[in-house]
């Protein structure tokens, strides 16, 4: 019955006061699945445009659009590609001067170790989280059923911890942390799922990878069932779904996506990929920043069609991945994706043998800005040895001591005091052969799944 009072009564209510419009949505892209590929071009090419028009009318940044005739996809290609560093150097002119439906603020570590702040509409939020819900529906799952969320949490205070776990419990969910995933506090959660007895899990690919190890290592028998398993965060490799799907016997589905831009990749039942081309427009691109063939591998550049309170018109997200030329078996004519790097991490093993999602990382750098700590421009951290790591930083002007002081502490308070950490000045964090900059690199390779 609570999964009724969290889908009539609790969302709606908090929907109001938002400002958002997740059932309105839902409805529309519950339809617009099945529209044939024409159409779907056809609806996402008008959003583009009037996304286009309002930027131009009302976003400092893109005032060079006033000099711009963009009639065709081609046309559209010929704009500037957005990078995270233009976003960081242009920020107030990014922002719509006449925006007046409501907005937060947001702001992303970076799975690079760039950090980013942005705002974005509750309309904006309102498509994405529709999305979501629909893409949960093709697995039987409904809006308020129960979720074990193995996700981050709040790093300054036990309090704010409690307050998430609160809030989570209020939408039907239960919120574990992907950080201690040591088998004693697998162990203790594991009596607190089972009392849950969620409908689906939904966080962290290593960590949930991590849990799933434990259940098969440790014989659980589930004593419930589960409809489906979503990652997110995380590229998820084969071996990892595999033993995912045998502890949990169940399907298992990548979500895509980036805070920036929020999620917009769902893996349906048949394992394929969507673009929810509803809410962005994808293209792929060479170094040349032209589009490449079908079925060729690119750089993925993205354009949110909703959050005209600060428009993100072809931003570069720093994957790779590529469009599939096919159809789906279950008959949705969105265009298919085909990741080849996405926000790929390792776990990070301590010295005591405890193990961690490096998505940690994400949440000190996270503490770095919500204390407006400055000073670092980019990091990437590389583990060594179980007791010794890398740090590497790329410096911006404003740095000090009590910057490396911070982020140092913030390390050893999750790894020990006696960890080494070496850390390294630099005037760039390099690039893998990819392309694609990584914020953490585990250089140890003690079991299947570290490295």
């Amino acid at each position: 019955m609570y999964n009724k009072f969290v889908k009539y009564l609790y969302f709606p209510i908090t929907e109001k006061i938002k400002g958002s419009k997740l059932y309105p949505y839902y409805k529309i892209l519950d339809r617009t699945q099945w529209l044939t590929s024409k159409e779907i071009q056809s609806q996402q090419w008008n959003k583009l445009v009037k996304l286009l028009n309002e930027a131009k009318a009302h976003v400092p940044y893109y005032k060079f659009l006033s000099d711009t005739t963009i009639n065709t996809y081609k046309d559209f290609g010929h704009l500037p590609i957005l990078e995270k560093e233009d976003i960081r150097n242009n920020f107030d002119n990014l922002i719509n001067q006449s925006f007046a439906k409501k907005y937060f603020k947001s702001r992303t570590s970076g799975s690079t170790g760039l950090s980013l702040e942005f705002f974005v509409s509750w309309e904006a939020e309102s498509w994405v989280t529709a999305g979501q819900w629909r893409a949960r529906g093709w697995f039987g799952i409904d809006i308020g059923d129960r979720g074990l969320y193995i996700w981050g949490r709040p790093l300054e205070s036990k309090k704010d911890e409690i307050l998430a776990k609160i809030k989570a419990r209020i939408k039907n969910n239960l919120l574990i942390s992907a950080f201690d995933l040591s088998d004693d506090t697998l162990e203790k959660n594991w009596t607190i799922i089972e009392k849950f007895k969620p409908v689906y899990i939904y966080g962290y690919a290593s960590s949930i990878f991590q849990l799933a190890n434990f259940v098969k290592k440790t014989n659980k028998k589930l004593s419930f069932s589960l409809k489906a398993v979503f990652t997110t965060a995380e590229t998820i490799f084969d071996y990892q779904r595999q033993t995912i799907k045998e502890a949990f016997h169940c399907p298992v589905a990548q979500e895509y996506g980036a805070a920036e831009t929020g999620a917009f990749g769902y893996e349906c039942p048949h394992e394929h990929m969507h673009l929810f081309s509803e809410n962005v427009f994808v293209e792929i691109l060479n170094d040349d920043n032209q589009s490449v063939a079908p079925t060729e591998t690119g750089k993925i550049v993205i354009t949110p069609l909703h959050n005209y309170c600060m428009p993100l018109i072809r931003y570069n997200l720093g994957d790779v991945g590529g469009l599939v030329d096919d159809a789906c078996p279950c008959k949705r004519n969105s265009p298919l994706l085909n990741l080849k790097i996405a926000k790929k991490t390792d776990i990070i093993i301590t010295p005591e043998g405890k193990k961690f999602s490096s998505e940690l990382f994400d949440y000190i750098n996270l503490e770095l800005i919500k204390n407006n700590i400055k000073g670092i421009k980019q990091f990437r951290v590389i583990q060594k040895s179980r007791g010794a790591f890398h740090l590497e930083i790329v410096k911006e002007e404003s740095y000090s001591k009590t910057t490396l002081e911070f982020f140092e502490n913030q390390i050893r308070k999750f790894f020990g005091q006696t960890v080494d950490i070496k850390t390294i000045f630099v005037n760039d964090i390099e690039r893998e052969q990819t392309g694609k900059l990584r914020y953490f690199i585990s250089d140890i390779n003690e079991e299947k799944g570290v490295k």
